[in-house]
């Protein structure tokens, strides 16, 4: 088939799903440089393409199995003091579970009704459960009071095999202590020492002891997080505060300051807050989730709706297997206008061994991404000749784990190790592991590498027939490989609404090996990153973070992310470009629309635009772009001084 070739690269070409076979070097020179652009226009009279022979196919289904007890044994909560009456009912459910257990019990039932619970309590357990059911019956359990130095969430599941938690609600007090706050702002320091805010829903704001994490700029139209031309404002987020001093010092019932201690906070307000702004005051953003799964295998969650939790939602750690999440929710209350829903990411599953199903489910209004699933990566220095000072994060490594050795640019070195011990240092950097292996490092190995701990294979995700909106981040992160993503909306993400994304810093998260073997179809992304976060501020957002998340212009020329398709998807309303791929291979977008007939606040020329930079074998066919005025050159701009081999065909332009 016809190519459109442009300018070979001096260094080390890789063609579609190639493996690198030498040291790739990190790029310096910042994407779409002036003279390395060219634009590839669609056209009204373009000529249909044939398709792509061999495209990516995604993971195959895959079942998870249901409970199957061998004899029915029902339980009942209230016959272990399970009470609507009750201030804390903690203890009971947790004699009910742990009875449940002893007497193997197929299903714990829960009398409809409403529950209280204080949150100064471990989550609580179901531990060691084997073909059983929690059965809410449409009951709701909520959370009350601040939490307490012992809360680790509402529920946890480890070491089980095929349970099922089903059909109960999970909520928190917000007249005692509200997650997030709608606040407007009523002066701004003319240094930035303070912000003035007013809590616009409480006539007196009820925990005085309350801290505001981070202000996040709202649409004053739809009241939604993401506004155009606004950034989010960094209060008390793991900041220095000088001893004996506050963020928050109330004013009056319902109006406090914020104040800033450094200069980089006081730029922060003073650039980014001005009077009458509207924003979300963020209480809370990492607190234990409301139902965490560990070392456990063929769960399933169905008809769970999670109203309000001080941290995430689903978490799924410590190598969980097999996963159902079905017609769950983790929403705001539908009767409250609240802010928030869940403080953090809907639902991030991290070191898992793979097989995670989600469909009809609805994920918004949360504080952070709406799905991430992700396996780790591990920045590392070489100590003597078998070990290495890593930098977990919060990754899971066990002796015994299979772990590969890469180059800091992320390309192979062909070698791989086990782990024969672990123990925690310190160093000049900070907290590390040292990390020693079986085998004698090669010289070949360099002093800087990275790590990929290949037990944990978070793959074979399957997500479909959900919506994921109005949250705060992203839509969906593509961490791993095996993904679908099909049949989805995607509507006023804050930011991209997918991120294919790998990297690792020194200081913040670790996350990403190799995204491949993706399928991304009929899904619809409109008023997506509002932000515009990111490079060009796109929909679908494919990029590395080496050594830091804060400078882009850092790429790889190793095709981290390959054997991807996009196809049959929507875009509607792009606030900038539609596409922003780079560091990848045997990319296909095909039959994709893009329709943008309403202008915006700002009509950035990028709109509905594609980017590709540092990749290679890109196919781009037989999409649609209706005809706008706010897009003015429909089409992608590649950077070609290191990019080659895109197919460009059959790319129309039709209405108006």
């Amino acid at each position: 088939m016809p190519m459109t070739r442009f300018a070979r690269r001096d260094c080390l070409l890789l063609m579609a799903g190639a493996a690198c076979a030498g040291r790739v070097a990190h790029p310096q020179q910042p994407a779409f440089a002036d003279g390395s652009v060219k634009h590839l226009a669609a056209s009204p009279d373009a000529a249909p393409a044939p398709p792509v022979s061999d495209p990516p196919r995604g993971p195959e289904e895959f079942s998870i199995e249901t409970p199957r007890p061998e004899k029915n044994l029902d339980v009942s909560a209230a016959d272990f003091g399970l009470d609507p009456e009750s201030e804390d009912n903690y203890d009971a459910l947790v004699r009910a579970l742990q009875h449940c257990r002893q007497v193997r019990a197929s299903r714990l039932t829960m009398p409809r009704g409403v529950y209280f619970f204080g949150s100064d309590h471990p989550a609580i357990a179901l531990s060691g459960l084997s073909d059983f059911t929690l059965d809410g019956q449409d009951t709701e359990l909520v959370w009350r009071k601040p939490p307490g130095p012992r809360y680790g969430g509402m529920f946890a599941v480890f070491d089980c095999q095929r349970v099922h938690l089903k059909d109960f609600i999970l909520d928190w007090d917000w007249s005692v202590d509200p997650l997030a706050s709608l606040v407007e702002v009523l002066a701004v320091h003319r240094d930035g020492h303070f912000i003035d805010v007013k809590f616009v829903e409480h006539e007196r704001f009820p925990n005085r002891d309350t801290l505001v994490r981070v202000l996040e700029a709202v649409d004053p139209e739809t009241l939604t997080v993401g506004a155009e031309g606004k950034r989010d404002i960094y209060v008390d987020w793991n900041l220095p505060v000088p001893p004996g001093q506050t963020t928050l010092e109330w004013l009056s019932d319902n109006t406090a300051r914020l104040h800033a201690f450094d200069a980089a906070r006081r730029n922060n307000f003073r650039q980014n807050a001005a009077v009458g702004d509207l924003f979300r005051a963020r209480h809370y953003s990492y607190a234990p989730a409301a139902i965490t799964l560990r070392r456990s295998r063929h769960v399933t969650l169905s008809g769970v709706r999670i109203y309000a939790c001080p941290g995430m939602g689903i978490v799924g750690r410590d190598r969980p297997q097999y996963v159902h999440i079905r017609g769950c929710q983790v929403v705001r209350r539908p009767e409250a206008r609240r802010m928030i829903s869940c403080t953090a990411d809907h639902v991030n599953f991290g070191d898992t061994l793979g097989y995670l199903l989600i469909e009809d489910c609805d994920l918004g209004w949360g504080g952070d991404d709406c799905i991430n699933v992700h396996n780790g990566c591990a920045p590392a220095e070489r100590m003597d000749e078998y070990t290495v000072a890593a930098r977990l994060f919060d990754h899971t490594y066990r002796v015994g784990d299979l772990v590969e050795f890469r180059r800091r640019d992320l390309s192979p070195l062909d070698f791989s190790s086990r782990v024969r011990s672990l123990r925690n240092i310190q160093t000049a950097a900070g907290a590390r592991t040292a990390v020693a292996f079986t085998d004698e490092l090669p010289d070949f190995v360099p002093r800087e590498l990275v790590l990929y701990n290949r037990e944990m294979q978070s793959g074979n995700v399957i997500i479909r027939n959900c919506y994921l909106h109005e949250n705060r981040a992203r839509g969906v992160l593509v961490e791993a490989p095996d993904y679908r993503i099909e049949n989805c909306r995607f509507f006023r993400i804050q930011m991209a609404a997918l991120l294919f994304n790998s990297g690792y810093t020194e200081t913040q998260w670790n996350e990403g090996q190799e995204a491949t073997n993706v399928v991304i179809r009929g899904n619809t992304f409109e008023d997506c990153n509002k932000a515009r976060m990111g490079e060009k501020g796109p929909q679908v957002f494919m990029t590395v973070y080496l050594g830091r998340t804060d400078t882009p212009e850092r790429k790889t020329d190793y095709p981290v992310f390959r054997d991807i398709l996009f196809d049959g998807n929507t875009f509607i309303d792009c606030p900038s470009s539609s596409f922003f791929l780079s560091s990848a291979s045997n990319v296909i977008l095909q039959n994709n629309v893009f329709e943008d007939a309403n202008s915006r606040k700002l009509n950035p020329p990028e709109r509905a635009m594609m980017y590709i930079s540092y990749a290679s074998g890109i196919h781009i066919l037989n999409n649609r772009w209706v005809r706008s005025p706010y897009v003015p050159s429909p089409g992608a701009f590649v950077d070609t001084s290191n990019t080659r081999d895109i197919r460009w065909e059959g790319n129309t332009i039709t209405g108006g």
